[in-house]
This record gives structure tokens, C-alpha cells and sequence, in this order.
């Protein structure tokens, strides 16, 4: 795919409680990163399953406002192409 998502965050309250939701309905994996609140999420349980996001404490958002959802990063191309669209 030429253009699309390459990175995503959940930021969440509970982790406990968020990584047993996640882990029940798509079985991803997740890996601790630093802090206790941080966790990378892998696409399935495997050793070395491909990372595609990130489960963290709405602590770590850049706004003061409470992030309710999904953050996503989608790379483009060429973004002068993508904004003429």
C-alpha cells in the first residue's frame, strides 16, 4: 500500500483492563517499553511479532485535553500530491 497507516497509540486509563480487552477480541501481543503505563503492541503473540502501535497512559498526550480513541500516523508519498487531492 503506498499510503497508509504506520504507527497508532490507544491511550488509555487501565492498562490491566485495556490490554485484557485488546488481547480478547484481536489477540494481539504486547511488549513493555519503559514506563509501566507504555506497552508496544504486536500484531499477534509471537517472539517476534511485527509492531503496529502503542497502548499508553493519556498522560503521555501532547494535548491537555483527555484522548478518548485512536491516535494514527499515515505516511504518505508525497504530501504536496496528497494535499492537492
Amino acid at each position: 500500500m503506498k499510503n497508509g497507516m504506520t504507527h497508532f497509540a490507544i491511550h488509555i486509563d487501565d492498562i490491566k483492563r485495556a490490554k485484557k480487552i485488546y488481547d480478547g477480541v484481536f489477540e494481539w501481543g504486547f511488549n513493555s517499553y519503559g514506563q509501566d503505563d507504555f506497552l508496544q503492541i504486536k500484531a499477534d503473540k509471537s517472539e517476534n511479532g511485527e509492531l503496529i502501535g502503542a497502548m499508553q497512559s493519556g498522560k503521555y498526550s501532547p494535548i491537555p485535553e483527555k484522548i478518548i480513541g485512536l491516535e494514527c500516523a499515515i505516511g504518505v508519498e508525497s504530501i504536496d500530491e496528497t494535499i492537492e487531492k
